[in-house]
């Protein structure tokens, strides 16, 4: 889907400025006709995606801007500044924002960490089952360890950092 088409849905559901909790759990809508002032705020894990418009989001002394197809992940309670810095009547800030449970991060986190363990030790087999495909994406290029100069390496994440450049 396109940031155009999910800009068409959200203003579908919006027709005036606001923030929208859905009947889908934990998926809020938002739409404002104008810049606003920074708004100080304790930000919940969650995925938000900008459809259209521009914001701006400072977390300590770091200034992040994203606009069209940008995203803000959060994994944990961040206290940021936002402030829409792109915004009019003809072309509002549309944007969702859907609410991670934390308790589910916490067993996704838990049960990834008891899957690197095993794999660690050498329990893995042939099986794609104890080797799912998020362990190693090679998007169409070589494995990094075969390959220093890969285009697009993603290393296991037992790796650590990738250093294939």
């Amino acid at each position: 889907m396109s940031h155009e088409h999910l800009g068409e849905q959200i203003a579908r559901h919006m027709d005036a400025d606001g923030i929208v909790d859905t009947r889908i759990p934990r998926l809020t809508l938002v739409r404002w006709s104008q810049p606003g002032e920074p708004v100080h705020m304790l930000q919940r894990p969650a995925l938000c995606i900008i459809a259209q418009g521009a914001k701006q989001v400072m977390m300590g002394d770091a200034v992040i801007a994203y606009g069209p197809a940008s995203y803000l992940v959060a994994s944990l309670d961040l206290p940021i500044t936002g402030t829409v810095t792109q915004a009019d009547a003809d072309s509002p800030y549309l944007c969702f924002c859907l609410y991670l449970d934390p308790a589910m991060l916490s067993d996704i986190a838990l049960a990834l960490r008891l899957l690197l363990r095993r794999w660690r030790r050498g329990g893995r087999s042939r099986s794609i089952r104890s080797r799912p495909n998020y362990w190693t994406r090679r998007a169409g290029s070589p494995d990094c360890s075969a390959s220093r100069t890969a285009p697009r390496c993603w290393h296991p994440w037992s790796s650590g950092n990738c250093c294939c450049g």
